[in-house]
């Protein structure tokens, strides 16, 4: 079984994702029966998430994905993926950001002739804005790129009239597929905990997970939470602190046990200052 397939079959709020990575693991199975060597391109993807999914760590796991498949497409260049935000400017205003997305693929490639990976770029700036010329310029050339890329355009915004629109004027330049994400809700994320710590052959009283529960709300709260990357080191801080004390091997983890990342505690308060004290690097969210 593919390990990055079954990690991202394990992602919540994911559903039509799920749907997305069947097709292309039958796509991979196919081909390779095709009496043809004419390739077969994925098609791009308009992501709408939500501020805190994590689709840095999303990103990373299609593209070790796709890569491990062999045949769906080929990666060239420094990276596998590369961010990017497009900023609105009017009709007057000089387009830099085409310019720096440009130079942002070619620091991308590195030595080579041209990158060749997922390019991920936010476009929620330019929602009502979609039929001025500068974001036809974009569209056109991101489209001459579609061969060497698989463009992963997001939005933030709730389905509506304007994205809708937006949704219509892309798919005359790019192949598209739509996929949805939604936040885990608190359930999912308690049940994600558990899973992690049942690894390490860990689990929680009752009351130790109401702790925990409520620390995750206060982790949620901060608006640089990085969806399930911000669990995941949260679950690995909890793993590491519960071998590092005295308690019985297979006794369950108690509220006493677990009250240093009580959502009042330290833990969760130095990791909300320093969250909200630096300023975000790429698009976590």
């Amino acid at each position: 079984m593919n390990e990055y397939y079954d990690a991202l079959m394990k992602l919540k709020g994911a559903d039509e994702l799920h749907a997305l990575i069947r097709k292309w693991d039958a796509l991979s199975a196919n081909i390779r029966r095709l009496p043809t060597d004419a390739p077969i391109l994925l098609p791009d993807i308009l992501l709408y998430t939500k501020p805190g999914y994590g689709n840095t760590t999303l990103l990373s796991l299609l593209a070790d994905y796709l890569e491990s498949k062999q045949n769906l497409m080929s990666f060239r260049g420094d990276v596998k993926f590369f961010e990017f935000m497009l900023g609105y400017k009017g009709p007057y205003d000089s387009f830099s950001d085409l310019s720096r997305l440009m130079e942002e693929a070619r620091v991308a490639a590195g030595f080579r002739s041209d990158f060749k990976g997922i390019v991920r770029i936010k476009i929620d700036e330019w929602l009502g804005h979609h039929e001025e010329k500068h974001f036809l310029e974009f569209l056109e050339y991101v489209a001459s790129n579609s061969d060497n890329w698989l463009l992963i355009l997001t939005l933030a915004e709730t389905p509506d009239e304007r994205s809708k629109a937006m949704e219509a004027l892309i798919s005359m330049y790019l192949r598209i597929e739509t996929v949805h994400l939604r936040l885990p809700d608190s359930g999912e994320i308690m049940e994600y905990i558990a899973s992690q710590l049942s690894a390490y052959g860990l689990t929680f009283t009752p009351e130790a997970a109401a702790l925990l529960r409520e620390s995750v709300k206060k982790l949620r709260k901060n608006k640089y939470f990085d969806g399930m990357h911000t669990i995941r080191l949260f679950c690995g801080d909890i793993a590491y602190h519960c071998f590092t004390i005295a308690r019985e091997e297979g006794e369950p983890l108690t509220a006493e046990t677990l009250r240093v990342f009580a959502a009042d505690g330290d833990y969760i308060s130095r990791k909300i200052t320093k969250n909200n004290e630096r300023s975000p690097i790429g698009f976590g969210a």
